[in-house]
């Protein structure tokens, strides 16, 4: 049907024509030519429709007519296709350069390294190159505009080992929500990927914002078992038990632990990791509880903890200063420690979830009673 009327309309000034065809049937002889102004009406649409599609579909592509090309013979895959634009989509898709023989009109896709070495080249004179030149996109991502992620850990089917192992494979990974291989299952877990270079897994967060609600909120009532309650972090009522820390750390092989916490009536912010260091690595063990003690000496808090971006708090202003105030000691048991007084300066400054339904954050109920102490704010906990 095409094909017949284009041999009478092959060029856009055409158009003008078919209109005022149309427009001296409607007038004259609207039943005895009602077919023929139908089709006159869509094959109208069909020329725009072919315009705008190429021309759009030609912003992405360039073409050089008559261009000799040396083609590397060990890469280079002859494909079916009917004409350039077939010619180039197919190639596209293998993430390869498209090539149309002048002589035989034959479709090849190739390399588009133009560096690559070949054993054995063959010289064509190419009708039509086409070479893809939307933006090269990073590990991982896809798209017009790379905003498109298919890396691991973005689909339930292709999880990822950890939040670190996606952030080192793909570096323009964003904050999110990923998918992470635990224990049999594919889990869905919130990983930072900007705080100190990224790559943290959320383990925990609790955020208060009514006096009523601490006592559901304390490491008792809030801990978990259930790794898949990752994927509901953001409700701010539930920290992972410590009992699983060691069971994460023979899948991922934690680094470090990270703990953050603020209050609104004080406004200060607690943001600490351990470090990547031998007193940083006991601290660690510490919270894992192969360690039973890592603050040993003065001194000892600065080198095992990093202060990060954002944090003025006082005890930690301690542990730099002023260490042999600063201890970490749990009041409960080994799988508490990351929440019961993992830093604490006596009777002054506390961060804490687990003793006496009483959630610091460098702060001490006792001590600061009298300054408008509440437990409204928020406590986060990762891995990397």
């Amino acid at each position: 049907y095409i094909r017949h009327y284009s041999n009478k309309t092959n060029d856009i000034s055409n158009l003008a024509a078919l209109a005022e065809r149309r427009r001296h049937l409607r007038a004259h002889t609207p039943k005895k030519h009602t077919t023929e102004m139908k089709e006159l009406k869509m094959y109208t649409f069909f020329i725009i429709s072919s315009l705008y599609f190429e021309s759009v579909f030609c912003t992405l592509y360039d073409q050089m007519e008559g261009t000799n090309r040396k083609l590397c013979t060990d890469d280079r895959i002859e494909v079916p296709a009917s004409s350039h634009i077939q010619c180039t989509l197919r190639c596209k898709l293998k993430h390869m350069n498209a090539v149309v023989e002048s002589s035989t009109q034959k479709c090849y896709c190739v390399s588009p390294n133009v560096n690559k070495q070949c054993q054995e080249t063959v010289e064509v004179k190419a009708d039509v190159i086409r070479t893809h030149r939307l933006p090269k996109c990073p590990a991982g991502f896809e798209g017009k505009n790379c905003n498109i992620f298919k890396g691991e850990g973005m689909e339930l089917i292709n999880p990822a080992i950890s939040c670190k192992r996606i952030q080192q494979a793909y570096a323009a990974a964003k904050t999110g929500y990923y998918w992470v291989h635990l224990k049999t299952e594919s889990v869905h877990v919130f990983c930072d990927m900007d705080t100190d270079g990224g790559g943290w897994m959320l383990i925990g967060n609790i955020t208060t914002t009514h006096e009523k609600e601490v006592a559901s909120r304390t490491y008792k009532n809030a801990r978990t078992f259930n790794l898949n309650v990752l994927g509901k972090l953001h409700q701010g009522q539930h920290v992972l038990d410590g009992s699983l820390f060691n069971y994460l750390h023979s899948k991922q092989g934690i680094t470090e632990f990270r703990i953050f916490c603020t209050k609104k009536y004080h406004g200060r912010k607690f943001h600490i990791s351990t470090r990547k260091t031998p007193k940083g690595y006991q601290f660690r063990d510490y919270i894992l509880g192969k360690e039973d003690k890592w603050l040993s000496q003065p001194g000892d808090c600065s080198k095992a903890v990093k202060r990060l971006p954002g944090d003025d708090s006082y005890l930690v202003e301690a542990c730099f200063k002023h260490p042999e105030y600063v201890m970490s000691q749990a009041l409960g048991n080994k799988e508490s420690r990351l929440y019961d007084h993992v830093l604490y300066e006596h009777g002054n400054l506390h961060v804490q979830l687990a003793d006496n339904a009483r959630l610091e954050c460098d702060d001490f109920q006792p001590k600061h009673i009298m300054n408008g102490y509440n437990q409204i704010g928020q406590w986060l906990y990762y891995v990397r």
